[in-house]
């Protein structure tokens, strides 16, 4: 087991461990996309909205706080999981259907959360590419 410094994630093994419930997190997050053609649109971005954000979030914000980049999930998956929520969330806020501008602002401001999110993920995703590759 390396150690280099004193700090509660400064050897092999604890960033073992987080490595293990960054996976686990986002085990579960592709759990539920295999499992997405199930439901309906609205459906899919409540569930997603419970669940598959919190858990992206989580893990964006250990990687980055401890600047770990492994996370076991590659940046195509990590891209195909943003553009399939991206697309669902744009097919439920048309704007044409949604004629208040207040819902569609919280809306669009929601999307871009869940978009800067993923651009996060994504991005640890591709650091741990391009050191191991």
């Amino acid at each position: 087991m390396a150690s280099w410094g004193p700090g509660n994630f400064d050897s092999d093994s604890a960033l073992d461990k987080l490595a293990k419930w960054c996976e686990f997190l986002l085990q579960e997050v592709g759990d539920f996309y295999s499992q997405s053609g199930e439901i309906d649109d609205l459906s899919f971005l409540r569930k997603a909205d419970g669940n598959v954000i919190p858990n992206a979030d989580i893990v964006v914000t250990l990687c980055e706080h401890y600047e770990s980049y492994y996370i076991g999930v590659s940046s195509d998956i990590v891209k195909s999981w943003k553009d399939i929520y991206l697309r669902i969330h744009d097919r439920v806020f048309d704007a044409s259907k949604y004629p208040s501008d207040i819902e569609l602002s919280e809306a669009l401001q929601r999307r871009r959360i869940v978009e800067d999110t993923f651009n996060r993920l994504y991005a640890i995703a591709s650091h741990d590419e391009v050191v191991d590759g």
